[in-house]
């Protein structure tokens, strides 16, 4: 009987494993807020948003650089959005001339849409909306408040004055 009592003597009770558990829930708890998931889906969301307006961009000047006008070529656009009714004008004459790989418009799925294209017969601008915290606020993005390119630094959250307003992010030549 003294064996069987030593024996049992040897573990946790269940108070220390209940305090145990709630520490490690809080534990928990606190990583999550500092990780914010939703925040790191946005932030994968712009990445890859951006990642195909820099081969958007790129193309496009590939695309100018051989023949010496854009796939709009005098029709210049005035601040369109690439649904799929626009990618015939802009985005397939550049898949068709190999500047962008054939399942270009697949792989960008609906990403595409949340793009804005604005140009001239010898210019061009891509813009979109971060939807991420983290590049809302960087200083060292290219803003613009309408799509357009035309508003610079100075009005948006990430400037050294932050304002109210929700800017694009931008890339042109």
């Amino acid at each position: 009987m003294n064996q069987f009592s030593s024996s049992l003597k040897k573990g946790f009770t269940l108070i220390e494993i209940l305090i145990v558990i709630s520490l490690l829930g809080v534990l928990a708890v606190a990583l999550l807020a500092t990780i914010d998931p939703l925040e790191q889906i946005r932030k994968g969301q712009d990445s890859k948003t951006q990642n195909l307006i820099t081969e958007l961009n790129g193309a496009m000047d590939r695309y100018y650089a051989t023949r010496q006008e854009y796939t709009w070529q005098a029709a210049s656009p005035s601040i369109i959005q690439l649904t799929s009714a626009n990618q015939t004008t802009y985005v397939d004459p550049l898949i068709t001339a190999g500047e962008l790989k054939t399942n270009f418009t697949t792989v960008a799925g609906t990403n595409l849409t949340t793009i804005y294209l604005s140009g001239t017969p010898s210019s061009k601008v891509l813009c979109f909306r971060p939807t991420s915290k983290a590049m809302l606020f960087d200083k060292n993005s290219h803003y613009a408040v309408d799509h357009s390119g035309a508003a610079g630094p100075g009005t948006c959250k990430g400037d050294t004055t932050p304002g109210a307003t929700d800017c694009d992010w931008c890339v042109s030549s």
